[in-house]
C-alpha cells in the first residue's frame, strides 16, 4: 500500500472528519466520500463520473465553437437581411395590385408607409399604416405601439396653423 493509499484510509477511519462538496455546497462524511489517487487507479463510480464530465466538456466546446460561427456569421447575414429588406420596401408598393404605388407614401420609421386608397381617384377609403418585413422578421417595440394605438381607435387628424404659432 503506497503513501496516497494509507493517507485516504487514514481519512475515511477518522469518524469526526466532515468536508463540504465544491459543486452543491452540502456537508458530508469522508467516510461517506469516494476518494481515490488522482492519478488513478479509479473506482468505477469515479471512471463513470470522469467519462461524463469529459463528454460534457467536449459538449462545450462544441457549443462555443458553434456561437462563435454563428457570431461571425451574423454581420454578413444581418447587413444582407437589411438591403433585401430595403429593396424590397421600394418594390412593394409598385407589386400592389389593390392600390396604385402613387397612392403610398413613404414613412421610414416607426412604420414603412402610409396608404391612402382611392386617393388617386379623388376619394380616400381608408388610411393604412403598412410595415414591410421579409424572412419572418417581427414588429420592434415601436411598430407594435403603433400597431396598437391604431388598432385602439387612438388615431386623429389635426391641422396645424404655423401663422397662428407664430403670432403667439
Amino acid at each position: 500500500m503506497n503513501t496516497v493509499e494509507r493517507t485516504i484510509r487514514a481519512l475515511q477511519s477518522e469518524p469526526g472528519l466532515r468536508s463540504v462538496c465544491p459543486r452543491c455546497r452540502r456537508n458530508f462524511s469522508l467516510r461517506q466520500a469516494l476518494l481515490f489517487p488522482a492519478r488513478g487507479p479509479y473506482p468505477d463510480a469515479a471512471g463513470q463520473a470522469l467519462r461524463h464530465w469529459e463528454e460534457e466538456l467536449r459538449s462545450w466546446r462544441h457549443e462555443i465553437t458553434r456561437r462563435r460561427e454563428q457570431a461571425r456569421a451574423a454581420p454578413g447575414r444581418s447587413s444582407i437581411a437589411t438591403q433585401a429588406g430595403q429593396l424590397l420596401e421600394v418594390v412593394v408598393p409598385v407589386r400592389q395590385k389593390d392600390v396604385p404605388h402613387r397612392e403610398w407614401r413613404p414613412m421610414g420609421d416607426p412604420v414603412d408607409f402610409l396608404v391612402f386608397p382611392g386617393l388617386s381617384r379623388g376619394r380616400v377609403e381608408a388610411i393604412r399604416f403598412v410595415e414591410v418585413k421579409t424572412g419572418g422578421a417581427g414588429l420592434n417595440a415601436r411598430q407594435r405601439m403603433v400597431e396598437h394605438a391604431v388598432q385602439g381607435g387612438k388615431v386623429e387628424f389635426r391641422v396645424v396653423d404655423r401663422t397662428a404659432q407664430e403670432a403667439e
